[in-house]
């Protein structure tokens, strides 16, 4: 027997009392505290990195940017003005760039970006239909 079991021994009348482990009881406790933190933290920062709530005001209708033309941007020299470079003047205007994203809604019921494309198209008619290639 050590000094610390005598000592125990004579404080408690000779009698050995079971220890008790508040130790244990304390770990767990932080333990479980550091868990809630950690998921708060988690959820705080998925809902940062994933967007806001549906209805925040965001539109989700695809609008084509209209961009102002110049009349006529300058001459080109002779050098430089080949029949590739006067095609593409004749039918630049018709070119239209087009961007699609598709959205879903994530466990929250929130409005969340799942994919995206990116391609060129023509204006074919007067209506505005607008042939482009099958990735888009």
């Amino acid at each position: 027997m050590d000094r610390e079991d005598l000592d125990k021994k004579i404080e408690t009348g000779g009698k050995t009392m079971p220890e008790q482990h508040t130790e244990g009881k304390k770990s767990k406790r932080k333990l479980a505290a550091a868990a809630v933190f950690l998921l708060l933290i988690g959820a705080a920062g998925g809902y940062y990195y994933h967007g806001t709530p549906f209805g925040s005001g965001h539109d989700s209708s695809y609008s084509m940017p209209q961009q102002a033309r110049s009349g006529s941007a300058g001459e080109l020299p002779a050098v430089r003005n080949t029949p590739v470079v006067q095609a593409v003047k004749k039918v630049g205007p018709a070119v239209v760039g087009i961007t699609t994203k598709v959205y879903d809604r994530d466990i929250f019921n929130r409005r969340v970006e799942v994919g995206q494309s990116v391609g060129s198209g023509v204006i074919f008619d007067k209506r505005g239909y607008i042939v482009t290639n099958n990735h888009v």
